[in-house]
């Protein structure tokens, strides 16, 4: 019995959520310069701020601290908040103060679009684990800044790929977008392809000496699904 009550204790700590260790948690994000975009629960646009767990488990943001002022550095505290591997949580800096578990989160600060200091603090409220500092940069409406993130890029056609084109005599419909579809009769071309912003085909980059103008049809040879123009 006593083994299995181990057993079952181990178990249950194993699955609660591990408090925030600094290198688990990062100001990803912020907008400072707030217009017309994110609205919170008061249909507002404010400012707002991410923070993100980058760790692999699940971390509890509780007691850790946001803030705008060097000499306040426990000036708004996170209520209990578990973030799962990856996620990232929204704190709207609207100044209106709101640190309820399960609702809208809200800092008691707002963020100066000409750049200020930006800080996650830790829960004993004088340790500074990251900051913007001396401050970021002076901000442009609705652009939001943050910190570089690695990425995964994956190339779904490359430079020289094959392809057909067409230049339509009037309205080709969409068939010619279906897998299946026979294309033998359009004219054999490399990537890439584009158009400007009248829709119009400038430039299409051939393995012969002359660009074909005018396309507006164009298929990549090998694409499992439909591909569009």
């Amino acid at each position: 019995m006593g083994r299995f009550r181990a057993v079952l204790l181990a178990a249950v700590a194993a699955s609660l959520p591990a408090k925030a260790r600094g290198e688990d948690l990062a100001i990803t994000e912020l907008l400072a310069a707030s217009r017309d975009g994110l609205r919170d629960e008061d249909g507002e646009a404010s400012d707002w701020i991410e923070v993100s767990n980058l760790s692999a488990s699940r971390v509890d943001l509780e007691g850790w601290h946001l803030t705008d002022d060097l000499l306040d550095l426990a000036r708004w505290r996170f209520p209990p908040l578990v973030l799962e591997p990856g996620a990232f949580a929204v704190v709207f800096a609207s100044g209106k103060d709101r640190a309820v578990a399960g609702r809208e989160l809200h800092a008691s600060f707002r963020l100066d679009e000409d750049g200020e200091y930006l800080a996650r603090v830790r829960p004993d409220g004088v340790t500074v684990e990251h900051a913007y500092a001396p401050a970021f940069p002076r901000q442009r409406g609705e652009v939001s800044y943050g910190i570089a993130r690695a990425l995964e890029v994956a190339e779904l056609v490359p430079p020289g790929a094959q392809a057909r084109v067409l230049v339509p005599a009037g309205d080709e419909g969409l068939a010619w977008t279906l897998p299946g579809f026979d294309d033998a009769a359009w004219l054999a071309a490399t990537t890439g392809v584009g158009y400007d912003a009248d829709r119009v085909l400038r430039h299409l980059f051939l393995a012969g000496p002359a660009p074909v103008l005018g396309a507006r049809c164009v298929r990549l040879e090998g694409c499992p699904d439909a591909c569009g123009p």
